[in-house]
């Protein structure tokens, strides 16, 4: 019968863990793999066998110990984040700090029921409800006896913790297709511009303008009300794709006074001061038309290079490289001076390998963004799903 009970109730009592020594010495005579807050707060699961090792008592060793499909929560610092044990060192025993709490399910309760349980955003709001202390914040005791969650029969829980397990690996496989594509995009991508750009090298400031930007003059201020002029900031370039419609928008009049610096569509932008290097295609929705910041510069192909193309090999390894080269310094802040970024070198084939080069790599990209919009859909229905089922909301019929 389903019920209300404190999530004391239905874990053996919670273990604080130890930090052991860094060598071995006195009584610290049994080396193990330490599970520290920032490890149960970087994913939902762990696995031990790559934790550091530190020196403990074997009293310390037999009261901390971690077994497949503990839940490890973090009770000092980030309080709330909640891992499970899912893999464990073969050769050294798995120990909780004394950052986290080891939560095991008490006898009659599914502890992968209890590990999703404890990954809720609900129960990291209540546990840091139950925190205290200034610089860095430890959880309460009385968060275990006070916080009440909804305990259906145990069938139901190894159900919900199947599901849930389910959507996890779906979430976690689609993860590492992203990355794979990423791999793959990335390093054919390199191939490609390597193998076309071993002849024909030009200097990008004789195929192309390289214009500066411009900072606001003051007086100058952001407008308040949307309108189709936006400030292209490096804030808002330095990620692969330009959000137009989050960019700040500008007045008619300041956009006038400052239309010489419009970056149009199809021209490069790239970032000359701070985080140096950033390349990508102004390529704003249409009727939209932006100032670009001063701690930029366009590049305005020739029709010789296809622009999309040129941003490709501008984000290269060997165009990186020679980025890096022309780098000054200005009062300690590394700068790039436009004629330093005209001096850059970059191949120059004829336009249908560059098209064919682009289009390839654009068709590659489509296929990993495709996935990354998967992923975001699977994220925020296990989001829904998590809190449905757990709270009793929807009810997991055992099969």
């Amino acid at each position: 019968m389903d019920r209300l009970q404190a999530l004391g109730e239905i874990i053996e009592k919670p273990q604080a863990g130890y930090w052991g020594a860094s060598e071995r010495s006195g009584a610290s005579t049994v080396a193990a793999r330490v599970v520290r807050n920032g490890d149960a707060a970087r994913s939902q699961t762990i696995t031990t066998e790559k934790l550091p090792l530190r020196w403990f008592s074997p009293k310390e060793v037999a009261r901390a110990q971690l077994h497949i499909d503990d839940t490890v929560l973090v009770s000092s610092g980030e309080v709330g984040f909640a891992s499970r044990v899912v893999g464990l060192d073969a050769d050294y025993p798995s120990l909780a700090s004394n950052f986290v709490r080891r939560v095991r399910a008490a006898d009659g309760h599914n502890p992968v029921w209890l590990a999703h349980l404890l990954q809720l955003a609900e129960t990291k709001r209540i546990a840091e409800r139950f925190s205290g202390g200034t610089a860095i914040h430890n959880l309460g005791s009385d968060f275990f006896g006070r916080y009440r969650v909804h305990v259906p029969p145990l069938e139901e829980q190894r159900r919900i913790g199947e599901i849930l397990d389910t959507v996890d690996e779906a979430i976690q496989t689609t993860e590492r297709v992203i990355a794979k594509l990423d791999t793959i995009a990335g390093a054919l991508a390199e191939a490609c511009i390597s193998r076309v750009g071993t002849e024909d090298l030009v200097r990008l400031g004789d195929e192309c303008r390289v214009l500066g930007g411009k900072r606001l003059p003051a007086g100058h201020a952001y407008s308040h009300t949307q309108t189709p002029y936006r400030y292209l900031r490096v804030v808002d370039f330095y990620r692969r794709n330009v959000d137009y419609d989050s960019l700040a928008a500008l007045s008619e009049a300041t956009f006038q006074a400052l239309g010489r610096y419009e970056i149009r569509s199809g021209e490069l932008f790239i970032s000359i001061a701070g985080s140096i290097g950033y390349v990508g295609v102004n390529q704003p929705p249409p009727g939209m038309r932006t100032i670009l910041t001063e701690n930029a510069a366009r590049i305005v192909p020739s029709k010789s290079l296809v622009p999309s193309y040129l941003a490709l090999q501008m984000n290269s390894s060997a165009v990186r490289a020679q980025v890096r080269a022309e780098i000054g310094t200005g009062g300690g802040v590394p700068k790039l001076a436009l004629h330093r970024v005209a001096n850059v070198r970059v191949s120059c084939p004829d336009t249908r390998t560059q098209n064919e080069v682009a289009q390839w790599y654009e068709s590659a990209r489509a296929a990993r963004d495709a996935e990354a919009r998967r992923l975001e859909k699977l994220r925020k229905f296990r989001v829904g799903l998590a809190a449905d089922l757990l709270s009793g909301e929807v009810r997991a019929v055992p099969a």
